[in-house]
Protein backbone atom coordinates (compact mmCIF):
# COMPACT_ATOMS: atom_id res chain seq x y z
CA UNK A 1 0.00 0.00 0.00
CA UNK A 2 1.33 3.45 -0.96
CA UNK A 3 1.45 6.44 1.75
CA UNK A 4 -1.21 9.20 2.00
CA UNK A 5 1.92 11.35 0.14
CA UNK A 6 5.16 11.28 -1.36
CA UNK A 7 6.64 13.70 -3.45
CA UNK A 8 9.80 16.20 -3.99
CA UNK A 9 10.42 19.54 -2.53
CA UNK A 10 12.11 22.44 -4.14
CA UNK A 11 15.85 21.40 -3.99
CA UNK A 12 14.77 17.85 -4.59
CA UNK A 13 14.34 16.36 -0.95
CA UNK A 14 12.34 13.35 -0.91
CA UNK A 15 9.40 13.31 1.56
CA UNK A 16 6.44 10.72 2.71
CA UNK A 17 3.64 11.27 5.05
CA UNK A 18 0.46 8.98 6.39
CA UNK A 19 -2.27 10.96 7.84
CA UNK A 20 -3.93 9.25 10.60
CA UNK A 21 -6.91 11.09 12.57
CA UNK A 22 -7.93 10.19 16.33
CA UNK A 23 -10.57 10.73 18.85
CA UNK A 24 -8.49 9.75 21.32
CA UNK A 25 -7.50 13.16 24.08
CA UNK A 26 -4.35 11.21 25.50
CA UNK A 27 -2.45 9.09 23.24
CA UNK A 28 -1.88 7.93 19.95
CA UNK A 29 -2.21 4.45 20.40
CA UNK A 30 0.55 2.74 17.68
CA UNK A 31 -1.89 -0.14 16.73
CA UNK A 32 -3.72 2.72 14.32
CA UNK A 33 0.32 2.45 12.62
CA UNK A 34 0.85 -0.10 10.07
CA UNK A 35 3.50 -1.80 10.03
CA UNK A 36 4.49 -1.72 6.07
CA UNK A 37 4.16 2.24 6.93
CA UNK A 38 6.90 2.44 9.68
CA UNK A 39 9.03 0.37 7.61
CA UNK A 40 9.02 2.78 4.52
CA UNK A 41 9.07 5.35 6.51
CA UNK A 42 11.97 4.29 8.19
CA UNK A 43 13.77 3.47 5.16
CA UNK A 44 12.86 7.14 3.51
CA UNK A 45 14.38 8.51 6.27
CA UNK A 46 17.34 6.49 6.30
CA UNK A 47 18.52 7.43 2.85
CA UNK A 48 17.61 11.60 4.03
CA UNK A 49 14.45 11.73 3.15
CA UNK A 50 11.56 13.81 5.34
CA UNK A 51 9.15 11.21 6.55
CA UNK A 52 6.75 11.52 9.26
CA UNK A 53 2.97 11.22 10.75
CA UNK A 54 0.73 13.40 10.41
CA UNK A 55 -2.00 13.10 13.52
CA UNK A 56 -4.55 14.96 13.62
CA UNK A 57 -6.31 14.46 17.38
CA UNK A 58 -9.81 16.42 15.91
CA UNK A 59 -11.05 16.57 19.58
CA UNK A 60 -8.54 18.27 20.96
CA UNK A 61 -6.89 20.41 17.81
CA UNK A 62 -9.81 21.00 15.36
CA UNK A 63 -7.27 22.95 13.31
CA UNK A 64 -3.88 21.66 14.35
CA UNK A 65 -2.23 18.26 13.90
CA UNK A 66 1.26 17.06 15.10
CA UNK A 67 3.66 16.61 12.86
CA UNK A 68 5.68 13.06 14.31
CA UNK A 69 8.97 12.53 12.56
CA UNK A 70 9.19 8.80 12.24
CA UNK A 71 12.82 9.08 14.61
CA UNK A 72 10.77 10.04 16.98
CA UNK A 73 7.91 7.08 16.76
CA UNK A 74 10.39 4.79 16.45
CA UNK A 75 11.39 3.95 20.19
CA UNK A 76 8.09 3.33 21.21
CA UNK A 77 6.81 1.57 18.19
CA UNK A 78 10.15 -1.09 18.48
CA UNK A 79 9.54 -1.10 22.50
CA UNK A 80 5.95 -2.22 21.48
CA UNK A 81 6.58 -4.35 19.16
CA UNK A 82 9.34 -5.87 20.54
CA UNK A 83 9.62 -5.81 24.45
CA UNK A 84 5.79 -5.48 24.81
CA UNK A 85 6.05 -2.39 26.16
CA UNK A 86 3.64 0.58 26.49
CA UNK A 87 1.01 -0.06 23.04
CA UNK A 88 0.92 4.21 22.51
CA UNK A 89 2.34 7.08 22.49
CA UNK A 90 1.25 9.79 25.18
CA UNK A 91 0.18 13.32 23.98
CA UNK A 92 1.81 14.70 26.56
CA UNK A 93 5.23 13.44 25.27
CA UNK A 94 4.82 15.05 21.95
CA UNK A 95 6.73 18.47 21.28
CA UNK A 96 4.83 21.79 21.19
CA UNK A 97 7.13 22.48 17.69
CA UNK A 98 5.61 19.36 16.84
CA UNK A 99 1.97 21.06 16.63
CA UNK A 100 1.12 22.90 13.06
CA UNK A 101 -1.58 24.25 11.11
CA UNK A 102 -3.89 21.83 9.19
CA UNK A 103 -3.91 23.73 6.09
CA UNK A 104 0.43 24.24 6.16
CA UNK A 105 2.11 21.65 7.82
CA UNK A 106 5.08 22.24 6.35
CA UNK A 107 5.30 25.46 7.41
CA UNK A 108 5.75 27.06 4.41
CA UNK A 109 5.97 31.14 3.67
CA UNK A 110 4.20 31.18 0.70
CA UNK A 111 2.31 28.73 0.92
CA UNK A 112 3.38 26.87 -1.81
Amino acid sequence: AKPDFEGLLRGGTYIVFDAKESADKTSLPLVNLREHQVEYLKMVDRLGGIAFFLVHFYKLYPDKAYKIPIKFILPYWEKWKYEKGRASIPIKDLTEDMLVEILNYLGLEDGT
